[in-house]
This record gives structure tokens, sequence and C-alpha cells, in this order.
């Protein structure tokens, strides 16, 4: 004669709360899914930038090279070029310049330097970022020529 013993608690899982935990979990990793897409737009942005800001610096280091030659000319040629690429993303950006030199008087005995203000700006066409993307402006000294 075997004894049917019967248990008086059943360990285990319902399919009632296996769906329930299928559900929470669900809701988590759509809730994280707009967190990681957020964060990748961020990035894109900011490696968009991130190139905005290395063209505007190299756009000023080419105005300080101009500079030694000695005339404004020659470096507003430099700095009001208007140059269209894009950036590893393929993302448009356009970077323009504008020189102002400041006025110096042909009779300086000194040949002191003339103080010209560049400022460099970088924009796109992507919506979603600030236009202007960078906008950067700097002093330099243009080496006097008095012809």
């Amino acid at each position: 004669m075997t004894l049917k013993v019967r248990r008086e608690h059943d360990d285990g899982f319902g399919l009632t709360e296996v769906i329930i935990s299928m559900l929470l979990i669900t809701i988590l990793m759509l809730s994280m899914l707009s967190v990681i897409i957020s964060a990748m737009r961020v990035n894109v942005g900011n490696a968009t930038k991130a190139t905005a800001v290395q063209l505007a610096t190299q756009r000023l280091e080419e105005a300080r090279q101009a500079a030694v030659t000695g005339d404004c000319a020659n470096v507003r040629a430099v700095v009001e070029d208007v140059f269209d690429t894009t950036d590893g993303r393929g993302a448009p950006l356009r970077v323009t310049g504008v020189l102002d030199c400041a006025p110096q008087t042909p009779g300086d005995e000194h040949n002191e330097p003339r103080l010209a203000r560049v400022t460099v700006t970088v924009t796109t066409t992507v919506p979603g970022l600030p236009d202007p993307l960078v906008q950067t402006a700097s002093d330099i000294y243009v080496k006097f020529d008095p012809s």
C-alpha cells in the first residue's frame, strides 16, 4: 500500500506571476531604451560640435600664420574664405570669418604691428543643433607693412 502525501504549499511560479514579471521587465527595458536613444542623440551633437570647434581653431591658426606677411589683405583672404564641409557623420558645416583690422598711420616710425580681430563662425543645418554651432573671436597682431 502506497501512501500519497499531499503538499500543503506548492512552491514555484504560476503562469500569472511569469506574465506579470515579463510585463514589468518590458516596461523597464522600454524606459531604458528612451534613455539610450537620448544619450546617442547628445553624443552625435557633441561630435558635430567638436568638429566645428576644431575647424574654427584651424581657421584662427591659419589667420595667425597669414598675419606674419604684414598685410591685412592676406589675412582677410584667409579668414573670410567660405568653407563648406561635413563632419564624420555627414552633418553639413559651413565655416565663415570676419576680419576687422585696426587702422594704422603710415608714418609710424616704429613699424608697430596692428591689432586685428578675427571672428570665426561655424554653422550647420542639422535640426536640433544650435545655430551658429560655434562662434569664436581672437585678437591677433598683423605685422605693419608700410607700403
